[in-house]
């Protein structure tokens, strides 16, 4: 079953027109928001409306790339829009267990998700490939043009557009949103203590030091999961069965304030 998505029915008609997308950092986390030049609109702990209302009015437009996605889940297939990141595995799963800790703030939230579920979470086997051109793809995506592509159990796939994810979490440190790449962040399984370990060094980008950590770019993405994995669109779960995802980059096809 997929969850009906918020951002999706945002972006979908302001696709490859003149009209501009307004972001208001009042989320969770603000990741996508973090990206963009905006002003403090609050004074005094109020927001100031005349202040946003001008900003929004006057404030410079820029081109930025957005993802588009298929899921495949075993009942049907779906396509939307993300504008900053997608993620399976403990990703997906950490994103579910938020939804039942509505009381926590954002990025603690996530924090606290991510602990809970480092205790129970199993690693599930996923194919990744590149799709498009190879590009400054990693090498290890290509060693064998002709062999197809083996399962191997990974504790998540993170797709960035941006490079935050969470509430502030550096999944993909060199993602840039107008770059015309999907960045990827490939962790295989590793066990629950050094899961421990390298959740901490995330908010910083210092999971990159980890071997079992793999950073690439592509301008798209095919993961597959036979056994079915949570699914994350810019923090919001939209499956918790995808079998198949595919998101490709469309490059500078969404116009933004800031």
């Amino acid at each position: 079953q997929l969850i009906n998505p918020l951002i999706d029915p945002l972006i979908d008609p302001l696709i490859k027109t003149p009209a501009s997308l307004g972001v208001l950092p009042a989320g969770s986390g603000n990741d996508f928001a973090s990206l963009l030049a905006l002003p403090t609109f609050s004074h005094h702990g109020r927001v100031d409306a005349g202040a946003l209302v001008r900003y929004f009015q006057e404030a410079p437009t820029r081109s930025v790339d957005v993802m588009h996605i298929q899921v495949t889940t075993p009942q049907h297939t779906h396509t939307l829009f993300g504008i900053n990141s997608l993620g399976l595995g403990i990703e997906g799963a950490i994103a579910e267990r938020i939804g039942r800790l509505s009381r926590w703030p954002g990025p603690t939230r996530y924090a606290v998700a991510a602990l809970m579920e480092l205790i129970t979470h199993q690693p599930k086997a996923f194919v990744v490939q590149p799709i498009g051109s190879d590009h400054g793809i990693d090498q290890d995506f290509n060693q064998d043009v002709n062999r197809a592509p083996s399962a191997s159990k990974r504790l998540l796939v993170s797709v960035g557009n941006g490079p935050r994810a969470g509430g502030g979490f550096l999944l993909n440190p060199t993602a840039s949103i107008e770059d015309g790449r999907l960045d990827l962040c490939d962790v295989g399984a590793m066990p629950r203590w050094q899961q421990l370990y390298w959740l901490f060094q995330v908010y910083w980008g210092r999971h990159v030091r980890s071997s079992k950590v793999r950073l690439s770019q592509s301008p798209g993405w095919s993961i597959r999961c036979a056994d079915g994995s949570p699914l994350h669109v810019d923090g919001e779960l939209i499956t918790h069965q995808a079998i198949e995802v595919r998101v490709s980059i469309q490059p500078q096809a969404l116009q933004v304030v800031g």
